[in-house]
């Protein structure tokens, strides 16, 4: 048991070669701390012992350590490539399941196909309306002559001159100016019109199926390049099919006219010659009726007599002509005037079938056109 540093001055050593003694002090008089190793043999062969076996342990924990941190550096890479694989994997996925927004509006070529189709048919319908109206505006003076030739035709001026043009065979040459006066040109000026009008209903109903596409697409988008070429082009190449102005300049240039003027002259020949011979028999005795009672009322003129006589034979002639072809018409006015119109109408019907079938080939032509889209228009071609 130490004593008390009050006795000894200080505090006292326990064991080691100074057991008992007090400690001693530092230089500036402290008493010294108890060492560190203390009651350990500080041999030469213990020191050797002991620093052989710090050496040992810091060599088994630094390997330990060195593992360690192999492991966790193998154990983070490996972490880490699996957080980038998932990381990735994960990025991948959000693309496949992400959905483009269209910055254009781009049809598809099945409905693009559909729309031309449906635009090309309803302007040739709209185009069927205009045409019974232009007809009719071509044909309306022809059936307004009627009556105004048929009085020429019932009288004996008409009878007359229709009678020479046979002999002259210049017949048609009469009904053209009487009854088809200006009629090619009217024809041209009003059945030529169609071909701008159908290309004008054509966009329209174009400009309006796209319009309402766009609406179901998307309304705040623009129409997409793809659609736009397509359109346009399909536009311009309508424009290119004059099927119609060709069944026109075909109907004015094939005398069409001319064939049904003919047709005309040769029936009105064919009264007229009827209504000669009708009238010869009844002809020969009013004119020697008329030559005897000229004769004999100029009688007092003495040698003038004959002339008198050939005077009044004319006028018994022009005079039952007169009344023949008055009576011609009393019976006979109303069924002429009928074979005209009959006439003039199946020329109609002709001219206004041949201009149906010039729209339908139009129509025709600009639906092989939509269904040739996916051939005619590729993308490598759209985007140069």
């Amino acid at each position: 048991m130490s004593k008390s540093p009050k006795y000894t001055g200080g505090p006292i050593v326990k064991t080691g070669p100074t057991s008992g003694r007090n400690r001693s002090r530092t230089q500036d008089g402290k008493w010294k701390r108890k060492r560190s190793d203390t009651g350990v043999d500080r041999t030469k062969n213990n020191l050797e012992n002991k620093y052989k076996r710090k050496t040992a342990s810091n060599f088994f924990w630094g390997t330990i350590i060195i593992l360690l941190v192999i492991s966790i550096g193998g154990n983070f890479k490996n972490l880490l490539k699996t957080s980038k694989t998932l990381i990735k994997n994960d990025e991948l996925q959000e693309f496949s399941n992400f959905k483009e927004v269209p910055v254009e509006n781009e049809i598809k070529l099945t409905r693009l196909e559909d729309i031309i189709k449906e635009a090309a048919k309803k302007a040739s319908d709209e185009l069927f309306l205009q045409l019974d109206k232009s007809m009719d505006k071509v044909y309306a003076p022809v059936y307004s002559a009627i009556p105004h030739y048929a009085s020429f035709h019932y009288s004996v001026l008409g009878e007359y001159t229709e009678l020479s043009a046979v002999l002259l065979e210049k017949s048609s040459s009469a009904i053209e100016q009487k009854l088809f006066s200006g009629f090619n040109q009217r024809f041209k000026e009003h059945i030529l019109p169609l071909e701008l009008i159908f290309i004008q209903e054509f966009n329209k109903n174009l400009r309006s199926s796209v319009q309402q596409e766009i609406i179901k697409l998307n309304p705040d988008l623009p129409l997409g390049k793809i659609s736009k070429s397509i359109l346009t082009d399909t536009s311009d190449r309508v424009k290119k099919f004059k099927t119609i102005t060709s069944a026109v300049s075909l109907t004015v240039a094939s005398g069409a006219l001319k064939t049904l003027t003919q047709v005309l002259a040769k029936k009105i020949a064919a009264k007229v010659a009827v209504k000669v011979t009708s009238k010869g028999v009844v002809k020969g005795g009013g004119i020697l009726a008329g030559i005897g009672v000229g004769t004999a009322a100029c009688a007092p003129a003495g040698p003038f007599a004959p002339l008198c006589g050939i005077a009044g034979g004319v006028v018994a002639w022009i005079g039952t002509d007169a009344v023949i072809i008055n009576i011609d018409e009393y019976f006979n006015r109303e069924d002429f005037e009928k074979d005209l119109v009959l006439l003039i109408n199946e020329d109609k019907k002709t001219r206004l079938n041949l201009i149906k079938n010039a729209i339908i080939k139009k129509t025709k032509e600009i639906e092989k056109l939509a269904e040739e889209l996916p051939e005619s228009f590729r993308l490598k071609d759209l985007t140069k």
